[in-house]
């Protein structure tokens, strides 16, 4: 994000108060280095940090979810191949939501600066159409048109629904690239609206963006929806994407689910397991292709689905409690883990004889091991033994967060 050939660490603090008043919230950068320290201490003037930008009044909570993608360029246009950072903010005073973007190369601010400085701060904000929209709540990017460039979804769990019915049925705002430059709310600034077709479906809840192969060449868009299905057993929704697809014309399109169908549409099981609440793609077999790993969490329990990516177009609707996933691992972990969040990557070193090929997965567990908190790396392989494991059985590590935390 420096631009200087050395991959840099983002992180945020939502509930940081600041002089403007309590849970403002706050966002670092900090520079990656050669020889970079065991420990790193950030205080309250941004010392430690390369930058430091605060939420504009208490309430803010910015950096409620952070995002890595280049979808902007300082002096407006087209991507430039450096990485941006869009940061959401809850505000929990009216929870309409705020996304800003703050444009690559990053520089030095000095120390805190609020997001929206005039010099330094960010180049974009988008608010949320109505309060209680919750705008930010999920973010993805991709080349969802197959144009070229790198365009942006943004995720709205409880946006009205258009027409004289309006209800909160959540939305997903798609932006195309480029992405123009100033404050907008971004009903008016989308380029396409998904809206959901139920009460509370939560349409927007997560998103990630994949290339699943289902028709188009191109990149897909999946939409969870926990609140929608079966006695809000949630669902995804997938959109195919790539050059000519129906859904990102980029036009000013409105799509409503209530009547327009997704290419895909997975049935979570289960009265309020909130199946979608959580979405992450990688290559977790090793076959090459993009796997979909699918988050539901209700109550003190938790599950986690993976879909296989095959190659070949899936079909229009899968069922989760009929064969529809390759492998589910269950909420019975280490100390009843509640899987709410999931990260997908290759965290175990290239080539090791004790790993397999495929891509790792990091299950965040905030109220497991007993309330203290925890996460589990669970190795990616080609075969986990069993259409259902538990957690328990194929976990390679525990972080566990302190008894008092």
């Amino acid at each position: 994000m420096t631009d200087d050939g050395i991959a840099d660490l983002v992180v945020s603090a939502p509930q940081l108060s600041t002089i403007k008043g309590f849970s403002t919230g706050a966002v670092y950068v900090i520079e990656g280095r050669s020889g970079f320290p065991d420990e790193i201490e950030i205080d309250f003037a941004g010392g430690g940090a390369h930058a430091m930008y605060v939420g504009r009044e208490a309430s803010d909570q910015l950096g409620t979810s952070l995002l890595i993608a280049d979808v902007i360029s300082p002096l407006g246009g087209l991507p430039d191949g450096i990485s941006d950072i869009i940061v959401t903010s809850t505000s929990t005073a009216t929870l309409r939501g705020h996304v800003w973007i703050l444009a690559g190369p990053i520089a030095a601010t000095g120390g805190p600066i609020d997001i929206d400085a005039g010099a330094g701060g960010a180049v974009v904000d988008y608010a949320g159409a109505s309060e209680q929209d919750r705008l930010g709540a999920s973010a993805a990017a991709g080349d969802f048109d197959g144009d070229g460039s790198v365009d942006l979804a943004l995720g709205a769990p409880r946006a009205e629904a258009a027409g004289p019915d309006s209800i909160q049925t959540g939305a997903v705002y798609v932006l195309k690239s480029p992405i123009g430059q100033g404050s907008f709310s971004i009903d008016a600034a989308a380029d396409m609206t998904i809206h959901g077709g139920e009460q509370l479906e939560d349409v927007g809840r997560a998103l990630v963006a994949l290339d699943l192969s289902l028709g188009i060449a191109g990149t897909d868009l999946a939409v969870g929806a926990p609140g929608a299905g079966t006695q809000d057993a949630g669902g995804v929704y997938i959109f195919d994407g790539g050059s000519g697809s129906p859904y990102f014309e980029l036009s000013g399109q409105v799509f409503n689910l209530e009547s327009d169908a997704a290419t895909v549409w997975i049935e979570g099981f289960g009265a309020g397991r909130l199946f979608g609440g959580g979405l992450a793609t990688g290559d977790i077999d090793g076959d090459t292709r993009p796997d979909l790993c699918v988050v539901g969490a209700a109550g003190a329990t938790g599950t986690a689905h993976v879909l296989r990516g095959t190659g070949s177009p899936w079909p229009a609707q899968i069922d989760v409690d009929d064969g529809g996933v390759w492998v589910s691992f269950d909420e019975g972990g280490p100390a009843d883990s509640v899987v709410v969040d999931l990260a997908i990557g290759q965290f175990h070193p290239e080539g090791h004889p004790l790993f397999g090929g495929g891509d790792d997965l990091l299950f965040g567990s905030p109220l497991g091991a007993g309330g203290q908190g925890a996460a589990y790396f669970i190795p990616g392989r080609g075969s986990f033994g069993a259409a259902n494991v538990s957690m328990a059985n194929v976990f390679h590590t525990a972080i566990l967060g302190s008894a008092d935390a």
